[in-house]
């Protein structure tokens, strides 16, 4: 069987470059690399306006992109940004250097304010954006739900004299929502904004001077507690919880019609959940679908036959919620959340075994535990 060539929209590696639609892909072995590399090739397009509406497709030439293959290397580093360490938010942020085995976790710059249930999300140039979120100036004040969010470039690495940037505010208040990056621009989805949930997207265009949030598709079931993976260049919003319960229920973004619409669910509800994309794959590790009913399992989204299956023995150590899920080297690592007695959890990494078996085994966790944190790799 040869090669798979598949249609994507919207690749994260572009983030940074003049808007392009990627047509086609071909995952093939390159004799300077170790490790499966993608050929890319891409056909430009005009920009999309704020509603992530294709403008008409102006067709130029097809490039090669040959100087996106170090980035395809992947990132280095989990980045761990704030969340709740049992008493309250924390700015806490911490770094691990995930090539280096004798690394262990080192605090980074402190966010701005106490954080928790922020969202995040990292260009390929190493600039970090952090949203929304439960935020308090000190231990002491009350958390509110937060529409204000910060930036900082790690590029040259963490410095003492680094300071997170403030960002333009969201037009509403949002705890519990997610982020992406797509094109030039910033996607949050859903969220609390401490009294309602929220079926809203807002959209900042980044990288090109002073801008503003503007409203973009809303989702078809308001959701907080949610995750987002972008497959294939198609971003999927996955579980989370209505206001009344727990969600099986997936839907991804049609850039045809412009809205989003129903995907395949999940095989079990799940709100605190904690999503990836890995090798041409959506994994959904953990969440709960109750108080009483804290999940172990991970399940996985094949899109060639559009179904979740549940990954058989492929259990985490406990039960847990409220993590966080980095990609590093071909294997996913669940970090922090609560098990269901509501302690703080390390770090696990999904590994294959010889039997091609796949095992979630521990691995190196922050000096911090906590809950509720963003996480980003690069």
């Amino acid at each position: 069987m040869g090669p798979r060539l598949t249609t994507v929209q919207f690749p994260l590696l572009f983030m940074d470059r003049e808007p392009t639609e990627v047509l086609a892909y071909r995952h093939m072995p390159l004799p300077t690399r170790a490790s499966v590399q993608i050929a890319v090739v891409v056909l430009n397009l005009q920009a999309f306006d704020d509603s992530l509406r294709l403008a008409e497709p102006h067709f130029l030439t097809w490039d090669i992109l040959e100087d996106v293959f170090p980035f395809l290397e992947g990132p280095t580093c989990f980045h761990l940004l704030g969340g709740y360490d049992g008493r309250s938010a924390v700015s806490i942020t911490e770094t691990l250097d995930v090539g280096d085995a004798a690394a262990q976790w080192k605090r980074g710059v402190r966010l701005d304010l106490l954080r928790s249930g922020a969202a995040a999300a990292v260009t390929t140039h190493g600039t970090i954006y952090v949203v929304g979120g439960y935020c308090q100036i000190d231990e002491e004040t009350e958390s509110k739900a937060s529409s204000t969010g910060v930036w900082l470039n790690i590029q040259n690495g963490w410095s003492a004299r680094s300071s997170w940037k403030p960002l333009p505010p969201m037009k509403t208040p949002r705890v519990g929502h997610k982020l992406f990056l797509m094109g030039r621009s910033m996607v949050v989805v859903g969220g609390f904004d401490g009294q309602t949930t929220l079926s809203s997207v807002e959209i900042l265009p980044i990288g090109q001077g002073p801008a503003t949030w503007v409203y973009g598709p809303g989702l078809i079931i308001p959701r907080y507690g949610h995750d987002v993976a972008v497959l294939h260049g198609t971003p999927y919003v996955v579980g989370g919880f209505s206001g009344f319960a727990a969600l099986s229920h997936v839907e991804r973004f049609d850039f045809v019609t412009q809205v989003w619409v129903p995907a395949a669910p999940l095989c079990v509800p799940r709100e605190y959940v904690a999503v990836a994309a890995l090798d041409g794959y959506l994994y959904a590790v953990g969440g709960r679908a109750s108080i009483l009913k804290v999940w172990d399992t991970t399940e996985r989204y094949d899109p060639l036959i559009g179904k979740w299956s549940m990954l058989q023995g492929c259990c985490m150590s406990c039960s847990r919620y409220g993590h966080s899920l980095g990609v590093f080297g071909g294997s996913l690592y669940v970090i922090g959340g609560y098990d269901p007695g509501e302690d703080p959890q390390g770090v696990e990494r999904l590994q294959c075994r010889d039997d091609h078996m796949l095992q979630w085994v521990p691995t190196k966790s922050p000096s911090k535990p906590r809950v509720y944190s963003a996480v980003v790799s690069w």
